[in-house]
């Protein structure tokens, strides 16, 4: 068995299908719930997976698009687009990708709410902004299926297949 790890941008985040532009951090944690529960059958506690919480943030440089880039449709988020989505407090599907150089990518979504946005600036330093997102319901999605029409969902597994994984 092979084992690869990689540095610096192995793990990247999308937001409404979009990257945030000039992210410089990216981070991620799953918080299982489980709902504890015990009889007079059962030798000890037992532990019953209930929801899978999902939090992430993304650090990065303050930007605004200017231009014919402002006016379209573009593959990126820029901090306006991102404050926006905080305001009005809509949901998105985040894509958390981990891809290592010789893997297969393996990504993860769940709907997401902006938890909170902020933007920091010191003397002689670019502005800065941390993302933070809250969601739950995590899924793995199947990326080893092979390219599929676009009309066409990715196989998604939910946290009750996972569980039946486990019995």
């Amino acid at each position: 068995m092979t084992m690869k790890t990689g540095n610096g941008r192995n793990l990247t985040m999308l937001a409404a299908d979009k990257s945030v532009y000039h992210a410089q951090t990216h981070t991620f944690t799953i918080t299982p719930e489980f709902e504890e529960w015990e009889t007079k059958d059962t030798d000890g506690k037992e532990y019953e997976l209930t929801n899978v919480a999902f939090t992430a943030s993304v650090d990065g440089l303050v930007c605004i698009r200017e231009g014919e880039a402002a006016d379209g449709e573009t593959d990126a988020l820029d901090t306006p687009d991102m404050i926006a989505q905080a305001l009005t407090g809509q949901e998105v599907d985040i894509i958390a990708r981990i891809a290592i150089a010789g893997t297969t990518p393996r990504d993860y979504t769940t709907k997401c709410v902006i938890e909170s946005f902020e933007v920091s600036e010191s003397v002689a330093q670019k502005a800065t902004y941390r993302a933070s997102f809250k969601g739950y319901g995590l899924k793995a999605i199947d990326t080893s299926v092979v390219a599929k029409p676009q009309s066409e969902e990715p196989h998604q597994t939910s946290v009750d297949d996972v569980a039946a994984d486990y019995e």
